[in-house]
């Protein structure tokens, strides 16, 4: 029987597709999960209405997430209450929770119009609704969000 002659390059492609795998599985990262929606306020600013609010966000991932960006819209009982964009960078340590506070933009006429549905119903549902901007490691990836919290 002939020897099978050993190559140089088997181990640069073992190598590859290794690098290759690792670097596949850090590109694929979970969506941070809303926990909590607390502590309420209506604040002023620039001449416009905003709702500030306190939010517990959890990161169920193993490593760190890095939150770039976030462009969302906040509707409460399926009214608009306005957009939150967000372009602070937010570093979520892996399987963590972190809580902050948000100043939703909003307007008098929304707020008056989310206002029955405040009054008259026992439930609210507020759905947030967007795209995050996120970074683990050298990836970065936008995901669509949808997430609904019940009061």
């Amino acid at each position: 029987m002939e020897k099978l002659k050993k190559s140089p390059h088997r181990f640069l492609a073992l190598g590859a597709a290794l690098l290759m795998w690792c670097l596949s599985s850090c590109a694929s990262f979970k969506t941070p999960e809303l926990n909590s929606i607390e502590d309420f306020g209506i604040k002023t600013n620039n001449g416009g209405l905003g709702i500030q609010f306190t939010a517990s966000i959890s990161n169920p991932n193993a490593y760190r997430l890095v939150i770039k960006q976030a462009k969302l819209q906040v509707r409460l009982n399926n009214q608009s209450l306005g957009s939150l964009d967000m372009n602070d960078k937010l570093v979520l340590k892996g399987r963590s929770d972190f809580k902050k506070s948000y100043v939703l933009q909003s307007s008098a006429e929304n707020l008056l119009f989310s206002l029955p549905g405040l009054l008259g119903s026992k439930k609210q549902e507020i759905l947030v609704q967007g795209t995050i901007k996120g970074r683990v490691f050298i990836f970065s990836k936008t995901i669509p969000v949808e997430w609904r919290y019940t009061l």
